[in-house]
């Protein structure tokens, strides 16, 4: 989580901070990032916009882009995903699910 940064006094580029509290506007916890995702699939992500914008107009659609990789300013929540998606899961019938848990 980017307020980790504050709390472990981890360096962060400028860029990075900048586009932190813009996506913080949308979503300032990780419930309300899971919660603006939930059930939604790629297919079903309306962002307009190209992978390096952060358009905060439509906070399920930039969460939504942000999960399923059309946003790439956010790096860690995309990567993670891809990542088990992709190399952790065999790829075959029945459809690949993930379930994820949230400790606090």
């Amino acid at each position: 989580h980017p307020a980790n940064a504050k709390v472990y006094d981890l360096s962060q580029p400028e860029s990075q901070k900048y586009y932190n509290d813009i996506g913080y506007s949308c979503f300032p916890s990780l419930q309300d990032f899971a919660i603006l995702v939930n059930g939604v699939t790629a297919d079903e992500c309306n962002y307009p916009h190209r992978h390096n914008v952060v358009a905060t107009s439509d906070c399920a659609a930039l969460a939504c882009a942000v999960l399923h990789g059309k946003v790439r300013k956010f790096q860690h929540l995309f990567f993670n995903y891809q990542n088990i998606l992709y190399t952790k899961i065999p790829s075959s019938e029945p459809p690949r699910k993930i379930y994820s848990l949230r400790q606090e």
